[in-house]
């Protein structure tokens, strides 16, 4: 009753939200914004508490965690496998000490013009981020605010405790101190960019505790640094969780797990709990019974893996009871990514990325996830990773001794979401055939307009592609140009988007999947998908698509788009590759290495066109497209107008 009074009365913004989290947990808005307000004037009439290493810990003992959570905080470094990462290790270290990173595609120097040695500043504008209340409004945006937040998760004070661990040298623990006090010192506590967003509270936390762990027989005198630290975000952390009134994703994942292991690690009972209480409602809430986040994007599914993971960990070292619910999740979760993975480990960049880890205990490619499902194989007791572990994240965590690998499926289907994984060797195709995000009725949050579209790699090259996500905040126009239906390789009605763009993370409901049917015979499999999304044009659209994989080296891949509609339409389709076609005549097409792309039936005005993709953050590279216009047939005996388009894909194996 609650919404159907209220729903012409919101935004398209809010009635997603309605829609998505029920009547009850909507109307929780008015105190979570009134908490907020209180928080943010408590902010204006106390005087704020400037930074100190005993601000809410003088204890310089080690936790009880250290030493017992990350295998290499016990290994040798004598021992083969870690001696072979040494040099990798100490290089990385030695960077990060001079204050050189990598960040979003940028090579960011601390110490240099325009940080000058502060962890605030915006690399571009060189102003500082807002000082006031992490509670308050942000203020003047003066850059892209994943810059601070990427430094500020301080991930290098894990590779100076891996440092440590192979020298022994006081230098390497006082680095790791000097450069967390130094940010921390920039402004009060819960002042500044660097307190504001629980997310990247819960990441540094996690960094702070592999720090501790990793360097747990260095001097004392860094665990008192440490252990203030990791109480005051918790405080901070506690305070800023993300609200249940609002449509939550993997952020409150990693803010219950980060809360949970830091209250392991300050062995306070109420944090564990309360962290562990919140993550439990939230998995119920965001898994869909395939074990897939309902956010939309596939390259965060390792993000929560981690979360979880590394939790498990820390429950197990200190002698915690894991949940059960906790392991189930970690299982699904694990088995859903591996049914995605090629042979390498890899997952396509459907939906949204922006290169986030929880530790950098290596630099596996951030679409390569075969060490994090080496490192759930170990703990769950099942073999999930395709390939050998060739990083050192798995070696870390777990240790060099792991599981078998896992075969990959010929044909793996997650039901609720909607996602396709087909594997022939060195041949992988997937199709998205699910909900943009947040389940059929939320506002897409970290998904893309790709629903029916079809994803083709070759031994992991791109020949049909997903363009990626590039930036959220850099540039708005490429980031709406990114995730739209043009950018797919789908069809595209009267140049309208299959669910209409809302903000940066807003794509507005309209779009819901069709019922997904799966065939198998011989050596083909049959996928029939559709949606909805263009009904709302109000000229009685009807769409469904039927891709064909078939053969074992050459492979035929065979796609039938059928729309249909009582007035007429234009409907379009878009084949992009990060490779280059060439036109051999009006119905036939090849790409590098021979492949070759036929049409059988009639298009219209086929070009070719450049088009941009990304599969890293800050990196943009090019690709091209073929777009053709299906044209109409009329339908005898009645006013239905139907549009085929057929085509035809022959891949030839990698020489």
């Amino acid at each position: 009753m609650l919404a159907r009074l209220t729903t012409p009365f919101l935004s398209d913004y809010h009635r997603m939200v309605l829609a998505t989290v029920g009547p009850w947990r909507f109307l929780g808005k008015l105190p979570s914004y009134a908490l907020r307000w209180g928080r943010q004037w408590q902010a204006g009439v106390c005087a704020p508490q400037p930074w100190s290493p005993t601000l809410f810990s003088n204890d310089a003992r080690p936790s009880v965690l250290s030493g017992h959570w990350l295998f290499g905080a016990r290994a040798l470094p004598s021992m083969p496998k870690f001696a072979e990462d040494r040099r990798r290790v100490l290089a990385r270290a030695e960077k990060a000490r001079l204050g050189i990173f990598e960040v979003n595609g940028q090579v960011v120097e601390v110490n240099s013009p325009p940080y000058n040695g502060r962890w605030d500043v915006d690399p571009v504008s060189g102003k500082r981020w807002h000082q006031g209340s992490a509670f308050a409004p942000l203020g003047e945006i003066p850059g892209d605010i994943r810059f601070p937040w990427e430094l500020d998760r301080l991930h290098h004070l894990v590779w100076f405790g891996q440092a440590w661990r192979y020298t022994l040298s006081q230098h390497w623990a006082d680095v790791g101190v000097n450069h967390l006090e130094q940010m921390l010192s920039e402004a009060p506590f819960e002042h500044g960019i660097h307190w504001r967003d629980g997310l990247q509270l819960a990441v540094r936390i996690y960094s702070l505790a592999a720090f501790a762990d990793l360097s747990h027989d260095a001097p004392t005198d860094i665990h008192r640094h440490i252990n203030n630290a990791v109480a005051a975000h918790a405080h901070a952390l506690a305070r800023q969780l993300s609200p249940h009134s609002e449509i939550t994703n993997n952020h409150i994942i990693g803010e219950t797990c980060g809360l949970a292991l830091a209250g392991i690690y300050l062995q306070r009972q109420d944090y564990l709990h309360r962290g562990l209480r919140r993550l439990r409602l939230e998995l119920k809430r965001q898994l869909y019974p395939d074990g897939i986040p309902y956010e939309g994007s596939v390259p965060y599914i390792r993000f929560d893996l981690d979360f979880m993971s590394l939790l498990v960990l820390a429950l197990n070292a200190c002698q915690n009871e894991t949940p059960s619910w906790l392991r189930d999740s970690l299982v699904m979760m694990g088995r859903a990514l591996a049914s995605l993975v090629d042979t390498r480990g890899d997952v396509p960049p459907i939906g949204d990325g922006d290169d986030a880890r929880v530790l950098r205990l290596d630099e596996e490619p951030y679409l390569t996830v075969n060490e994090s499902l080496h490192v759930a194989s170990k703990i769950i007791g099942e073999p999930l990773a395709p390939a050998d572990s060739t990083g050192s994240f798995a070696l870390w965590v777990v240790g060099p001794e792991l599981l078998a690998t896992k075969p990959l499926h010929r044909t793996s289907y997650l039901p609720h979401s909607g996602l396709v994984h087909i594997n022939r060797g060195e041949l992988d195709v997937w199709l998205d055939c699910g909900p943009t995000g947040y389940g059929l009725s939320g506002p897409g949050g970290h998904g893309h307009n790709d629903t029916t579209a079809i994803v083709v790699h070759l031994d992991g090259n791109a020949l049909l592609h997903d363009p990626g996500w590039f930036t959220y905040y850099g540039d708005r126009n490429m980031r709406d140009q990114l995730r739209s239906t043009g950018a797919h390789n789908t069809v595209r009605i009267d140049s309208q988007e299959q669910a209409r763009l809302g903000g940066i993370f807003e794509i507005i409901d309209d779009c819901k999947p069709a019922a997904v049917r799966i065939r198998e015979f011989g050596n083909a499999t049959a996928i029939t998908c559709g949606h909805t999304g263009y009904s709302r044009l109000g000229k009685g659209v009807t769409y469904r698509r039927t891709i064909v994989v078939e053969g074992a080296g050459p492979w035929r891949i065979r796609a039938t788009d059928r729309v249909r509609s009582q007035a007429p339409l234009r409907v379009e389709s878009h084949l992009g590759s990060d490779l280059s076609w060439t036109a051999l005549n009006h119905s036939e097409w090849s790409l590098t290495g021979g492949h070759a792309l036929r049409f059988r039936s009639d298009c219209k005005d086929v070009r070719m066109i450049e088009v941009p993709c990304s599969r890293r953050t800050g990196f943009l590279g090019r690709g091209t497209a073929l777009e053709w216009v299906i044209p109409a047939r009329n339908m005898a005996g009645g006013p239905e107008i139907s549009y085929i388009s057929q085509w035809e894909m022959e891949v030839f194996p990698v020489n």
